[in-house]
């Protein structure tokens, strides 16, 4: 009787352990008070930053890149070369090698290698790239004007293949942004006239069907990326004069939604902060919800470029440059100096790093990578 009991008891513990906790909601009311912090050294031991430097072929442009671990992945575009904007300059002819090029930087090996270029009559643009390890995808915006997404195969006979076509079935914007997990791909795209008239949607590598996430969407540009962070995803949506930002645990199918009153662009969670920021008319601060504490909090800053999430820490482009904030010790730090190194946007990684081009050299694609140290 008593090993029955101990089993009854064992088996209602693990139970409880295995019931999935339920959706949470969080109402945010009053005025974010401002957050201080100390600047701290210790930081720059706990966050990396490697850096990749490779030539562009002549003639060419990137058009677009991704960092993947230490492989810088890129698209060199040659169709700015045939341009003349005076209509003074005698006329280019087209030849195979200006054919748009997709590339891997090795940072070990320092090896630039090509690994598949265009067999067009014309240059192709490239708009997104993204790369899981297995697949490497990347849109391109043809002559035609209709947006497609190539998939490279990596490991193996190095396939390339049409995945995605523009379809009105699926979406009206021209051009979209990716998002890439290990099995799937993530886009934002506007269906209908509605106040929150965006869709996201997921591709299947396995099945090769697209689905719908999640509809009735707000976004603060059509061209944003799906934030997929610790396996949280985060999605904004309104109602009336109230905004939602919605948490969607992707293990549990749980979710934590955020209503606030203030104005929100571009939030993303890693499932212990949100942040976000108050609408692009107000870019001197970030907003930073605890989450288990419920309460909000505000990084005051320069003008803010963009931003992102690296394990528990935010990285601010700002107008000074970039800044480390850990916001739980209330500690920051400056990575880079904007009067050394003008960077791009801030792009959030597959595997948790965070990439963004240093702008001003040129016939060189720079660009650093950071990530957390464990």
């Amino acid at each position: 009787m008593k090993k029955y009991l101990l089993l009854m008891f064992s088996l209602a513990i693990i139970l409880s352990a295995c019931t999935p906790k339920e959706n949470k909601e969080i109402h945010l009311t009053g005025k974010a008070e401002v957050m201080e912090f100390e600047e701290s050294e210790k930081l720059l031991e706990k966050v990396s930053m490697n850096v990749f430097e490779v030539n562009i072929p002549d003639n060419g442009s990137v058009d677009t890149f991704c960092v993947l671990d230490e492989t810088l992945y890129y698209a060199v575009y040659f169709g700015d070369y045939f341009e003349d904007p005076t209509g003074t300059e005698p006329e280019i002819k087209f030849e195979k090698k200006y054919n748009t090029q997709i590339r891997a930087y090795h940072m070990k090996s320092k090896k630039d290698e090509l690994l598949y270029q265009y067999e067009e009559e014309t240059c192709i643009n490239v708009t997104d790239m993204q790369c899981n390890g297995k697949e490497l995808v990347w849109e391109e915006y043809p002559k035609d004007c209709a947006w497609r997404v190539k998939k490279l195969t990596l490991n193996g006979n190095k396939e390339v293949e049409n995945i995605l076509e523009y379809n009105l079935q699926y979406g009206k914007l021209w051009t979209t942004v990716l998002t890439i997990d290990e099995n799937s791909l993530f886009w934002y795209d506007a269906i209908s006239d509605k106040e929150n008239p965006f869709t996201l949607y997921k591709y299947d590598f396995n099945n090769k069907e697209i689905s719908i996430e999640q509809e009735e969407l707000h976004l603060a540009s059509p061209y944003e990326h799906v934030n997929i962070i610790n396996d949280i995803y985060t999605t904004f949506k309104k109602d009336g004069n109230t905004n939602i930002i919605d948490l969607h645990d992707r293990n549990t199918k749980n979710k934590t939604s955020l209503y606030i009153t203030n104005k929100v662009s571009a939030p993303m969670s890693n499932g212990e902060i949100c942040i976000w920021v108050n609408g692009y008319d107000d870019r001197g601060g970030i907003s930073v919800c605890n989450i288990e504490e419920e309460k909000v909090e505000k990084i005051k800053t320069s003008h803010i470029f963009s931003y992102g999430i690296i394990g528990e820490f935010i990285l601010i482009n700002q107008e000074e440059g970039i800044y480390c904030y850990d916001v739980m010790n209330k500690e920051y730090v400056k990575l880079t100096d904007a009067k050394e190194n003008q960077c791009g946007f801030i792009f959030q990684g597959y595997t948790g790093n965070i990439y963004t081009e240093v702008w001003g050299k040129q016939n060189t694609l720079k660009v650093i990578n950071f990530r957390e140290n464990n």
